[in-house]
């Protein structure tokens, strides 16, 4: 199987000098990366599915050597923050589920008492 850059890369020569032109204007470069997004969906087989943001993280890494060094140090953190919420966004289904189970158990004494039924009156 061929790497993706290989390809996808004519749809991602094409739009390297737009994206290298909105540095500093992350609006824009996300509205680019989506453009590229929807061109390499268009252009996927049928079973086509949704870029991971490991691949979003991806394609930004191709643009990175064409930006200036500053440009290079904002894409950088803009890709570490990706992982970081992907990262993080994985972690929450195990701790969820311990938050929950503590939310179930009370924590004041007076969460303990039941209410008087007939046979505990008697």
């Amino acid at each position: 199987m061929p790497d993706w850059k290989q390809v996808y890369s004519e749809i991602l020569s094409s739009y390297a000098g737009r994206y290298k032109e909105a540095r500093g204007n992350s609006q824009l470069r996300n509205e680019i990366l989506a453009e590229v997004k929807l061109e390499i969906l268009q252009h996927e087989p049928e079973d086509s599915m949704a870029l991971s943001q490991q691949l979003r993280v991806a394609i930004r890494m191709v643009f990175l050597p064409h930006l200036d060094p500053e440009g290079q140090d904002d894409e950088i953190a803009i890709m570490q923050h990706i992982l970081a919420v992907t990262r993080k966004s994985q972690g929450d289904g195990c701790d969820e589920e311990g938050a929950r189970e503590e939310k179930a158990h009370p924590t004041k004494a007076g969460d303990y008492k039941k209410a008087f039924t007939p046979f505990t009156t008697a």
